[in-house]
């Protein structure tokens, strides 16, 4: 059975670990989190000093964390998992980054006989919760395959999709199309509520009809209905995710107009500090920005 060691026991890496666990998998994080170290503890799992040391002691290693500095640290610093992994051992980063930043790291890692996986994910905190997250893999597809077990054990869709930084490429594209719906789906609702009919209302139909989504019947009925806003995806991480995926419609020298006002949509709210904020707020945003500024448009 493959060794998984796991770095990031954040919203998503937190409850993927316990679900690596409960499939029997032997587990080592690292997480200088002294709480979560207890934790993991009582769960059975081994738990590393530094990431050396988690990866001499794991022939599969997820990444979960927030960004490439994140990975390139993890990687390649004083102790890192570059020092302490055994030819063969396989990186599969969970981390949405740029796709040329997963090539690049692939090929590097090549001469150090590992292999890389960009395998990002979609499904949000109850997806990890309920090991109904969508693993999208990019690599060599051997490593795929000896990975795919390891994938099923925390997801319900794997879905491999070619070369290094593929996997990354339709994440971008995904959370492009993720949070536009969102937004419409924001505009709509403000819409109606313009002219007095009921958000919850609006939802239920929305749901009945071809109008509905992820955005309809998850996020609204949890996070925005409920007045609760605590969805668990920071502003800042979403902007980064339509940031990188504008770099990629860059590359196109095709316009997307959709796509590009979701952009400037969430950079009108970055650049007011926003970036602590739950994504989820953004229908408290945009109603402010639709009823008070008016050169927006």
């Amino acid at each position: 059975m493959e060794k998984i060691g796991l770095i990031g026991t954040g919203i998503m890496g937190y409850p993927i670990a316990q679900n690596l666990l409960k499939a029997g998998y032997p587990l080592t994080i690292y997480t200088r989190r002294e709480n979560i170290n207890n934790e993991f503890r009582e769960f059975g799992a081994s738990i590393a000093s530094t990431p050396a040391e988690l990866a001499a002691k794991s022939s599969i290693i997820f990444l979960i964390v927030n960004n490439s500095d994140d990975v390139t640290e993890l990687l390649y610093s004083t102790n890192g998992i570059v020092s302490g992994a055994a030819p063969g051992t396989i990186i599969a980063d969970m981390t949405t980054t740029d796709p040329e930043f997963s090539k690049s790291i692939a090929k590097r890692l090549t001469d150090d006989q590992i292999e890389f996986l960009d395998a990002p994910i979609s499904g949000g905190a109850l997806g990890a919760q309920n090991a109904k997250i969508v693993v999208m893999v990019g690599g060599k597809k051997e490593a795929h395959e000896r990975c795919l077990p390891v994938f099923e054990s925390i997801s319900h869709k794997v879905v491999y999709m070619g070369a290094s930084g593929s996997g990354q490429s339709v994440k971008l594209i995904h959370n492009q199309l993720s949070f536009t719906t969102f937004f419409a789906v924001c505009e709509a609702v403000i819409l109606g509520e313009k002219i007095g009919l009921s958000a919850d209302a609006m939802i239920d139909v929305f749901n009945h009809g071809t109008a509905r989504s992820f955005a309809t019947e998850v996020r609204f009925p949890k996070f925005i209905l409920k007045n609760k806003f605590d969805m668990g995806v920071p502003f800042s991480t979403a902007f980064k995710d339509i940031s990188l995926a504008r770099k990629l419609r860059q590359t196109t020298k095709v316009n997307f107009p959709i796509s590009s006002w979701v952009y400037r949509y969430m950079k009108y709210c970055m650049d007011r500090k926003a970036e602590k904020d739950d994504l989820s707020t953004m229908m408290l945003k945009m109603r402010d920005i639709l009823g008070r500024v008016k050169s927006f448009m």
